[in-house]
């Protein structure tokens, strides 16, 4: 078929980043990337360049129809500052990571 519709096939990193005041643990979201790639060796080094060094966790999610908890990524937890505005005011921040393998077939309607 000369119009066939092909499927296309690439790797994403899912960054959410929620940070609280050095005094609370009260996390709120301010940031969200996605960055793709096409072989997962090069996803692996992205995260690892990025994170390299920061302490991480575990971050599971909750599958209702099979009551199973599964580990869908990882938490880096570290500090942070924004060294542009005076005076520097430092945070606790958390970057939630998933890796996905994407599959992507155009639909036409």
């Amino acid at each position: 078929m000369e119009n066939e519709i092909k499927s296309s096939h690439h790797w994403e990193v899912n960054i959410t980043s929620l940070g609280a005041d050095s005094f609370s643990s009260d996390y709120s979201s301010f940031d969200e990337e996605n960055k793709r790639f096409q072989t997962k060796e090069e996803a692996l080094t992205f995260i690892e360049e990025k994170y390299k060094g920061h302490k991480r966790e575990a971050m599971y999610m909750d599958y209702i129809n099979t009551n199973e908890t599964v580990q869908v990524g990882w938490i880096y937890k570290f500090r942070n500052a924004d060294f542009s505005h005076a005076p520097l005011k430092w945070w606790n921040q958390q970057d939630w990571i998933v890796l996905k393998y994407v599959t992507e077939t155009p639909v036409l309607y």
